[in-house]
């Protein structure tokens, strides 16, 4: 399991609009990102398998699974595994 760093600007964080990524961050629990954006943003935290399938993004204010089944397509992931969603 890697981990994935994705963010994008705080207005759109209720529609889960992702602009941008850090890729394979490690699993150290240490990780130094220089020239990250400024700006107000929000991160999401996402496990990879490594092989283009992400995690789970969580569940919305309606038990729904954020962003759907869709994938955010950043670090070359191309499915979503929601099946270990969190209440």
């Amino acid at each position: 399991m890697e981990y994935n760093v994705l963010y994008g600007n705080l207005v759109d964080v209720a529609g889960s609009v992702v602009s941008g990524s850090e890729c394979a961050i490690g699993t150290g629990g240490n990780f130094s990102w220089d020239g990250v954006r400024g700006g107000d943003l929000f991160f999401l935290v996402v496990g990879t398998d490594g092989s283009g399938t992400e995690s789970s993004w969580g569940r919305d204010s309606l038990l729904g699974e954020r962003n759907g089944v869709t994938p955010s397509g950043e670090c070359a992931t191309v499915n979503k595994d929601v099946s270990g969603s969190c209440p």
